[in-house]
């Protein structure tokens, strides 16, 4: 026991149609990994009863790349893993960059360690259970 009153952690799941930026279904969930993972089948299947709509693709985090997820995904519902990939020679990295992303550039490792340093610093002393996008806003163009 850790002391102090005991707390219930929960996730907001959501389902959100990236083409068109619309949020199809939201399903609360205990925050643990087989809880979210249900929680995403139960979006897709309520998403697939109630408007037709099969994704092809799924982008999320890594708790949903478990080959039992997967399989199902994939051998039962036809829908592919997102995967990002960027052009990696100077004029192409560069138009993509341009296009892409808000600040015209591609992160350097200095970037993130900025973030760290603000984080693991007594100033983020208020800062819990967020994520940090330090990623030039191209998370934006995902739609």
């Amino acid at each position: 026991m850790h002391g102090g009153q005991a707390y219930y952690a929960y996730s907001t799941n959501y389902l959100i149609d990236l083409d068109h930026a619309v949020i199809m279904d939201v399903e609360p969930s205990t925050a643990i990994r087989q809880a979210e993972v249900t929680a995403c089948k139960r979006m897709i299947e309520r998403v697939q009863d109630r408007f037709g709509v099969w994704p092809e693709r799924l982008a999320a985090d890594t708790g949903y790349g478990s080959a039992e997820m997967l399989a199902w995904l994939v051998h039962e519902r036809d829908i592919h893993p997102h995967r990002f990939t960027a052009p990696n020679s100077g004029e192409a990295r560069q138009k993509f960059a341009e296009r892409k992303i808000a600040m015209r550039a591609f992160g350097q490792p200095e970037d993130v360690a900025n973030a760290v340093t603000v984080l693991a610093s007594p100033r983020a002393r208020y800062i819990t259970g967020t994520v940090l996008l330090v990623d030039g806003c191209m998370r934006r163009y995902l739609f």
